[in-house]
């Protein structure tokens, strides 16, 4: 692996990483610190690929070094992220892997939302396993490819006027 490709957000290591953690794990119930940044992470693996995605769509990957490479790589905002894929989710014509998508992701950030800013919620292991398997689904997914994937990663980053 080269070095340019090491300092790069990894999605795989952001999934993995608290995967391998819970399944190769002590018996007991593993500390809630632990769970919640789990969940987190998660979120951010499909967060990070999408934000992968929409750069590589729109400038190429081969272009990764440029300065505007990591300023569209930036440009995917948490708030606009959610507001797309709440329509995508609803709109009867994308493709069952964009609703798919959108719903994974709302499912994760809410969860995220969650883990991070209420302290009276309980995570169970079983619970963040679910969720480990929502974000791999939809990382695979996005992987993959689609019918309408081009559009799907283009609506995240612009507001559609009515």
């Amino acid at each position: 692996m080269g070095c340019a490709a090491r300092r790069m957000i990894d999605p795989d290591y952001l999934l993995w990483q608290p995967h391998e953690a819970l399944t190769h794990r002590e018996p007991g119930a593993p500390n809630q610190t632990f769970l919640r940044r789990a969940v987190s992470n998660f979120y951010y693996a499909l967060f990070h690929e999408l934000c992968r995605d929409i750069a590589n769509q729109h400038i190429g990957f081969a272009h990764r070094k440029q300065p505007r490479y990591t300023l569209l790589y930036r440009a995917l905002e948490h708030g606009r992220a959610r507001q797309a894929f709440e329509k995508v989710s609803k709109d009867a014509v994308a493709s069952i892997e964009a609703r798919t998508i959108a719903s994974a992701f709302l499912v994760l950030q809410q969860a995220r939302h969650t883990a991070d800013y209420d302290p009276s919620e309980r995570f169970y292991v079983s619970d963040v396993l679910s969720l480990f398997l929502e974000a791999e689904a939809a990382i695979g997914t996005l992987r993959a490819g689609f019918v309408d994937k081009d559009e799907i990663l283009t609506r995240l980053l612009f507001k559609e006027k009515p």
